[in-house]
């Protein structure tokens, strides 16, 4: 519901630590009741995600990660990897 997404917004408290993403969107609402939500959230420990959902009584059926820090995993596979380029890896040291 746009409240849930809210209560989201606002953050969420996971093992005494309140969790506030960066983005919440409810994207779609399918006919069956199923929602599709961009979440954006920089920390992504211990099934962060799916607990954020549970905690509101929701259960993730799939979760498809498109981003992993500056790198777009859109078109890569489960268990799938790719070295970095050195303007990659630069750019990671940069971050420090």
């Amino acid at each position: 519901t746009k409240e849930d997404i809210q209560t989201i917004k606002k953050g969420i408290v996971l093992d005494n630590k309140k969790i506030i993403p960066d983005k919440v969107k409810l994207k779609k609402v399918n006919q069956n009741g199923t929602c599709i939500v961009d979440l954006i959230i920089h920390d992504g420990i211990n099934h962060e995600v799916k607990r954020i959902f549970n905690s509101l009584n929701y259960e993730v059926i799939k979760l498809k990660r498109e981003n992993i820090s500056i790198f777009s995993v859109v078109n890569m596979k489960s268990g799938e990897y790719r070295e970095l380029t050195p303007k990659e890896v630069h750019i990671i040291y940069s971050m420090r």
